[in-house]
């Protein structure tokens, strides 16, 4: 009876062992079973089983076989088949440096049950790796490799109807290249503006535009109409102008000491030029910023002071001869007559 009951328990274990057998499923594939040498391939391991067994993953190692190298491991990819049943995927990038044909083993996986463990294995999977260099030829007197030279590349003749099959695609670019050309001399007719400009005029001399700029503020009078800071202000940017375009100091966006001791910085300017200078800018900054009333002689003044800098910094035209010619004395400054 013993004996008897012990081969019922086996036998239950068993059948119990195989019908889990039965419901897992495992299977290994590569993208290719050929790839050169040195080159990488995908190998792809799949588990099917029930969601209530526990089944482990093989945890391989840096090898799969003697010449067949395990590049990188991919996470595991767990998706849900249904019935009770769940599908775990996992890639591996392989790679071999030994050309011919290698045998990868087959892969087991181990599913433990209440009282044993059940093992499923993957079928075995063959890797063929090519060496794509060619054999070099050996010279026969030395017995040394013959390193021959790597030939030019070959001119392909062009044909004109290699191009008939993408007139398609020509004919549209010049649509569209005509209907932009057309949309532009549309608009610049209509904003009366001329389509192809006249070459720009050469820029004038900085001290030109500056003597002139002083004169129209002295034409219009501002400081005899009240309008004192406004002529300052006048009065100082285009000083400041001329200072930024004749030495590129950025006088517009600096104060009055930073641009004094720019122009000192230079030695080439006349102290009596940077007195004046920074009188007439210091003048201005009092009226602008202190609402001071300067005397109309002061007004007068600043002026003179302005074009008497502009004149005697302005460029001075260059030698005929290759010598050095002295420096030309600064002019003295100019009273403008208001």
């Amino acid at each position: 009876m013993n004996i008897n009951r012990y081969l019922f328990s086996a036998a239950a274990v068993l059948a119990a062992a195989s019908l889990h057998a039965q419901t897992v499923d495992v299977s290994v594939r590569l993208d290719s079973t050929t790839i050169f040498m040195g080159g990488q391939v995908g190998l792809h391991l799949r588990a099917t089983y029930p969601e209530t067994a526990t089944l482990l993953f093989p945890q391989p190692a840096d090898t799969l076989a003697a010449d067949v190298e395990i590049v990188e491991a991919g996470e595991a990819d767990t998706l849900s088949r249904g019935n009770g049943l769940i599908s775990i995927e996992r890639r591996y990038i392989l790679t071999s440096f030994d050309s011919g044909l290698h045998y990868i083993p087959p892969i087991e996986f181990s599913q433990v049950l209440p009282d044993t463990t059940v093992t499923h294995a993957t079928e075995s999977l063959a890797l063929n790796v090519i060496n794509p260099f060619q054999q070099i030829e050996v010279d026969e007197q030395t017995g040394e490799a013959r390193i021959t030279d790597i030939k030019d590349a070959m001119d392909a003749p062009f044909r004109l109807s290699e191009l008939l099959q993408y007139w398609p695609w020509l004919l549209g670019a010049l649509v569209v290249v005509a209907l932009i050309a057309g949309g532009v001399i549309i608009y610049m007719r209509h904003k009366g503006k001329r389509i192809f400009a006249a070459p720009a005029k050469p820029a004038e001399p900085c001290d030109v535009v500056a003597l002139r700029m002083l004169e129209d503020i002295r034409q219009r009078q501002l400081w005899q109409h009240n309008r004192t800071k406004e002529y300052y202000s006048e009065l100082t940017d285009t000083l400041r102008r001329y200072v930024a375009d004749r030495f590129g100091v950025q006088a517009m966006e600096s104060t009055t000491d930073q641009i004094m001791d720019s122009l000192k910085e230079l030695k080439a300017i006349d102290p009596r030029l940077l007195s004046d200078m920074n009188e007439v800018l210091s003048g201005a900054d009092f009226v602008k910023f202190a609402r001071m009333e300067p005397a109309a002689s002061e007004n007068d003044l600043a002026m003179s002071r302005a074009v008497g800098f502009v004149t005697g910094t302005k460029p001075q035209p260059q030698a005929p001869t290759d010598e050095p010619s002295p420096a030309a004395p600064a002019e003295s400054p100019k009273t403008i007559e208001q």
